[in-house]
């Protein structure tokens, strides 16, 4: 939820907002407000990378997650970085989705590995 609550206040707050205050201040805000989906996307990684069963398959989705992410960066300069950001929110929740589907799915198929026959 964090996460897509920093995704969103970078949709709705610029970053020309924080001009006018002095420096260190624009520096400390505008860094906590760019950088605020990277810090909760690595905990969220940690916390899914330590319940796995397969870290090996974790980290191999974290990489082509990186990689997609890499992909659609230059992007930002045909839409801008506001919608980039949206991009990346759509991107995040299609993953929560297909995590949740794929637990599903190993729970049940491990539920029928364990029912008696």
């Amino acid at each position: 939820m964090g996460l897509l609550i920093a995704l969103g206040l970078n949709v709705v707050v610029p970053l020309d907002s924080f001009l006018g205050l002095p420096r260190i201040v624009q520096a400390i805000a505008a860094g906590a407000l760019v950088l605020s989906p990277v810090l909760f996307s690595g905990v969220i990684f940690a916390v899914v990378f330590r319940r796995s069963n397969r870290p090996e398959q974790a980290l191999a989705y974290n990489t082509a997650g990186a990689i997609l992410g890499g992909l659609t960066e230059p992007a930002s300069m045909l839409i801008g970085f506001k919608y980039l950001v949206i991009v990346a929110g759509v991107i995040y929740i299609g993953s929560w989705v297909l995590q949740g589907r794929r637990t599903r799915g190993s729970a049940m198929g491990m539920a029928a590995v364990a029912a008696p026959n």
